[in-house]
C-alpha cells in the first residue's frame, strides 16, 4: 500500500517521471528475478504466464458474450 505521501507525490509527477520509476522498478524487479535458482525462476514465470492465460481467457470470453 501506498502512504497519502507516498501517493500525492505519484499524482504530482508528470508522465515522464512515472514512466521512468516504472523503468526503475522494473530494473528492480529483473534484478531480483536473475538472482533466484534457476528452478524458482522457472517457477515464477510459469505462475505469471498461467495468470496472464487466464486473464486473456476472461478477456475473451466477455468479449464473446458482448457481441
Amino acid at each position: 500500500m501506498l502512504t497519502s505521501r507516498d501517493l500525492e507525490r505519484y499524482r504530482r509527477m508528470t508522465p515522464a517521471e512515472r514512466l521512468r520509476e516504472t523503468f526503475e522498478l522494473c530494473a528492480v524487479a529483473e534484478r531480483a528475478l536473475a538472482a533466484l535458482p534457476p528452478a524458482e525462476r522457472a517457477r515464477r514465470l510459469a505462475l505469471i504466464e498461467a495468470d496472464h492465460r487466464a486473464s486473456n481467457t476472461e478477456l475473451l470470453r466477455g468479449l464473446a458474450q458482448a457481441t
